[in-house]
């Protein structure tokens, strides 16, 4: 029995091979890094809209629980008790959360990272460039 539908696969294996070359381009933060930084943008939005329109285990309200079940089935978990759950259980559904929002947060941090708003010291010059190292005295 399938559960992923081809869309989360893709998506899944798409952040896979972004990450590995965002990771693999870390020190060199030209066009390679950048890029791959914005196609994970891409794949979050896109996940997150699927997350709500998608198929029945790629929705969101399919495996992201409230506390209560959650704390329960980690109580379960414990006991060596858990039962079985087709996609992710409720620890998997916030563990999904949690890395959707971190990639969110580096991806954002990234852009900022790109922009001169929150970079430049007051006094020195507005630097024009999207690259670091730009600004000169």
């Amino acid at each position: 029995m399938r559960v992923w539908d081809w869309l989360v696969r893709l998506l899944h294996w798409g952040l896979v091979v972004c990450i590995a070359l965002s990771w693999w381009s870390r020190h060199d933060l030209g066009p390679l890094h950048e890029r791959t930084g914005y196609v994970v943008i891409g794949i979050l939005v896109a996940r997150v809209v699927w997350g709500f329109v998608g198929s029945r285990y790629a929705r969101f309200a399919q495996f992201v629980k409230a506390s209560g079940p959650t704390i329960a089935y980690a109580r379960a978990v414990i006991a060596r008790k858990a039962p079985r759950h087709i996609g992710h259980n409720p620890l998997g559904g916030w563990m999904v959360v949690a890395l959707l929002a971190c990639l969110g947060l580096l991806t954002f941090t990234g852009w900022l990272y790109t922009t001169d708003m929150f970079w430049v010291m007051a006094g020195s010059p507005i630097c024009t460039s999207t690259r670091r190292g730009c600004c000169s005295d």
